[in-house]
């Protein structure tokens, strides 16, 4: 489960996702996120796309995947980045 903006969503792990070509998709109707069983970093990734989405279904794909894909690789690249106090 993930909290978003107050709302509970409840995350699944598909073998594939049946409605669409993509590897996840929010159903705010539903309050669910479903990623496609794939390579621990890509469902990582592709599961704060879908973070994003919740966030506001209202951005355009283009500036959910840019604004995941970026926030993505500097969590990646700043393990700890959240480990306040133990410098």
């Amino acid at each position: 489960k993930v909290k978003v903006g107050g709302l509970v969503y409840k995350i699944n792990l598909v073998d594939k996702i049946s409605e669409t070509n993509c590897s996840g998709i929010t159903k705010p109707e539903t309050l669910t996120i479903e990623i496609e069983k794939a390579n621990e970093r890509y469902m990582e990734a592709v599961f704060l796309h879908e973070i994003l989405h919740a966030v506001n279904m209202e951005w355009p794909e283009e500036r959910v995947e840019a604004t995941a894909s970026q926030l993505y690789q500097i969590l990646v690249d700043n393990k700890g980045i959240f480990d306040y106090g133990k410098e």
